[in-house]
Order: C-alpha cells, then structure tokens, then sequence
C-alpha cells in the first residue's frame, strides 16, 4: 500500500482550487489527465491520485472509466468551517454555553481506542451544553487527551469552539475528522438537558479528530435537537450489480 501524504495533497488541492477560481475549469468539464494535472503542479502521479481519490470521496468528481474525469462540483477551501456557535450567530439568534470540566472520568473502551491511550487516566472530559436564544440545542460531551488539555492556559473565555481551542492549544491549523451520523431516541438524562421527551429524536453525531499527521487529539459526542442546527455532508456511494 502506498503512503499518503496528506500535507502535500492539501497544498494540491489549493492549487487545484485556484484553477478552477480562475474559470480555467467550470463545474461540469473534464479534468486535465493525471499526468497533465502532475506536470502542471510540479507533483508526482501517486499526489495527484491521491487528491482525485479525496474529492471523489467529497462527492467533487466523477470519474468514469474509459470516458474521464469531470468536475461535479466546485471545491471548497479546507481548514474554513463554521462552529456551532456561530451557526447560532447567523441563524439571527443569542449563542450561550454551559460548560462543565475538564473533568476526570472514566472512558468508555472505544474512545480509549480511538484516542490511543494507554490509562484512563490520560483522558480528561468536557461537557457543554449550547444555546440559542435560551432555548437548548445541543449537548456535547468531548474527550480529549491529558496532553492537549495541559496546553490550554485558560477555559474562561471559552466561546463554544472546540476545534479552534484545541487548534490553539496544539499549533495546528488543519484536521481530519471521521464522522459517524445516527438518529437516537431521547434518554432521561438528554430529555432534561435539551428539555425534550424521553423517546424523542435526538441526532447523535460522533467525531474522531485528527492531526494531519493523524494524531488523535479529540472524540466529540454531540447530541441535537433535530432542525436546529444543519449537518452538511456530500460524497459518493458505490454499489455492486446484482448478478
């Protein structure tokens, strides 16, 4: 298997936005040939591969054997993202959060896992509750290594940002994240912190997050009420004919 290299397909990808911020290739068109796009950025076949491999993920691409390659859709700057808070912000409403922690906790297995940590110990636990307008849209519970959290001088002037903080904490400008998406029903414990049903849809989103070195520094379980805060994904799916 061959190594990625995610810093120099990220510095790729800027190059390649900045063609198609130049008009030079519209939504649409077909894509240079491999080894074009390789000439043309100074990199190697495998970087380019890469980088197609990624935006066909993303849902940016469709590539046809035997036909090409074209652009589906225009691709978006990595690194700019919108937090929570400020959907809030510009969804015309007041953002507030309670937060509570770092606390000492015992993990779940899984996100000993995920954070590669030898003793519970070495994992502190945040939790925030978000609102808009006073009215509570979002708990999320964050478990971060003890190793990021010495790094943050200070939580009290903590905006909601989770990402930036840690982002500050760790001199890092760029991440990964491995999303997992799911429609839960309301627990006691949800229903009196997002002031629902028990039994009600809650969105459960649970995110691991990574250097692009591929550090784990961060797994996220936020908790939604549903229609408050919009979730974006796109990407492409491949399926196996029957027969």
């Amino acid at each position: 298997m061959s190594k990625l290299h995610p810093e120099k397909t990220f510095e790729v990808r800027k190059l390649f936005i900045e063609l198609v911020e130049s008009d030079e290739v519209a939504e649409g068109d077909r894509l240079p040939s491999e080894a074009a796009l390789a000439l043309r950025f100074g990199v190697s076949r495998n970087t380019i591969r890469e980088l197609l491999v990624q935006m066909e993920t993303e849902g940016l691409i469709l590539r046809n054997h035997g036909i090409g390659t074209f652009l589906r859709c225009a691709p978006k700057r990595h690194g700019t993202y919108q937090s929570f808070p400020q959907l809030i912000a510009e969804s015309g409403r007041k953002p507030s959060i309670d937060l509570v922690g770092p606390l000492d906790c015992v993990p779940p297995q899984s996100v000993i896992g995920e954070l590669g940590a030898s003793r519970t110990q070495a994992i502190k636990k945040i939790e925030r509750t978000l609102g808009a307008d006073a009215i509570p849209v979002a708990y999320i519970v964050d478990h971060l290594p003890a190793r990021v959290i010495e790094r943050i001088a200070s939580w009290d002037d903590f905006s909601g940002d989770m990402v930036a903080l840690i982002g500050q904490a760790v001199g890092n400008t760029r991440f990964t994240q491995n999303v997992s998406i799911n429609a839960v029903s309301c627990s006691a414990d949800l229903s009196k912190r997002l002031r629902l049903k028990v039994g009600d849809p809650v969105i459960h989103v649970h995110t691991l997050m990574q250097t692009m070195t591929m550090e784990p520094v961060a797994v996220t379980d936020s908790f939604l009420r549903p229609g408050e805060l919009p979730l974006e994904y796109l990407g492409t799916i491949r399926v196996t004919p029957y027969g």
